[in-house]
């Protein structure tokens, strides 16, 4: 069969206006470098935030992925930031030609702002554990019983944790607190002086953090 079209983004008309003012945590980049589809770049501000990795030692950095999909009339009212779930699920999966389309109404005056939280794919570092997630299906193709399915889980997690600290990763600081700060650093490096936060699932129990200490 033919190939079908390349999915698409209808430019709107916010893809004229002036290039907004970006905090100093701010890098752009194109959003085909944070995995999402390029014609984002017509609708959406797509770059990086570099937060404290440990707000309390000020050791260490992390860099977030930011999309912000910008209001279509040129100006946001209330800027919308969006904290998904898990704690660890992808924050940009949803940025997507069908999300716009879906939230058209919503975005005629709302700017939306997907992020990956701290540790998340999208994230660096990304604290990944292949070994870890692999544990069931090895349990599964080389018929381990649940006992040593458990134990060859705790000795690749182990494996990671020790991984993650030799690179110099403090994984101490990936914590709610600290999430909820990110958040706080993203809407500065935006240029926002308020935002409206929704939470899904892990994300609503970050919001409490996020209510609580900003």
């Amino acid at each position: 069969p033919a190939a079908s079209p390349a999915a698409s983004v209808a430019t709107s008309p916010a893809a004229s206006v002036a290039p907004r003012t970006f905090g100093t945590a701010w890098t752009s980049v194109p959003c085909a470098d944070l995995g999402i589809l390029a014609d984002f770049d017509q609708i959406a501000d797509c770059g990086h935030v570099t937060v404290p990795e440990n707000r309390t030692t000020g050791s260490g950095t992390v860099t977030l992925g930011v999309v912000r999909v910008r209001a279509t009339s040129g100006t946001s009212q209330s800027p919308i930031v969006l904290g998904t779930g898990g704690p660890g699920s992808n924050g940009l999966a949803e940025a997507t030609p069908a999300w716009v389309g879906a939230h058209a109404a919503i975005l005629k005056d709302h700017d939306w702002v997907f992020f990956t939280q701290r540790g998340t794919l999208g994230a660096d570092p990304f604290l990944d554990c292949e070994g870890y997630s692999l544990r069931e299906l090895n349990a599964g193709t080389q018929g381990l019983t649940p006992k040593e399915s458990r134990a060859a889980g705790k000795a690749a997690f182990e494996a990671c944790v020790a991984d993650h600290t030799a690179k110099g990763v403090d994984l101490g600081a990936y914590n709610s607190v600290e999430n909820a700060a990110d958040i706080v650093d993203i809407k500065d490096a935006l240029g926002y002086d308020r935002i409206v936060y929704v939470g899904e699932s892990y994300g609503t129990q970050l919001g409490q953090f996020l209510l609580r200490d900003h």
